[in-house]
């Protein structure tokens, strides 16, 4: 009997180590977050550009294929520039609706900069 009893015994349990979280993704989170915060910086700097200096985009004399409202093309730069700075931060901090905002995001800055060249 005495075997049977040293097998109930009670065995302590040793405790399982949680593995440890991969840090190998933080830096191209911080990476992006960084890029999207310039990229937003210079565009909305092109917007200031266009707003109060508009003489600097130069034309050729054939002038433009399509007239252009520098204004309006400075307010949209400057209003996208601000938002991809907000989503650059959000990327930064690890916020998960700026990740899926930043690739949108960057779609439709890639669009507007391609229509206002």
């Amino acid at each position: 009997m005495t075997t049977t009893q040293q097998s109930t015994a009670r065995v302590p349990r040793q405790e399982r180590r949680s593995a440890p979280q991969s840090d190998a993704w933080f830096g191209w989170i911080a990476f992006a977050g960084i890029v999207m915060i310039l990229a937003g910086t210079f565009e909305a700097f092109e917007g200031l550009t266009a707003l109060f200096k508009d003489q600097f985009f130069v034309v050729t004399n054939n002038g433009l294929l399509v007239s252009a409202n520098y204004t309006a093309w400075g307010w949209v730069h400057l209003a996208l520039g601000a938002v991809v700075v907000a989503a650059g931060c959000g990327v930064f901090i690890g916020k998960t609706w700026a990740r899926v905002v930043g690739v949108i995001l960057a779609m439709l800055s890639a669009i507007v900069n391609l229509a206002f060249l």
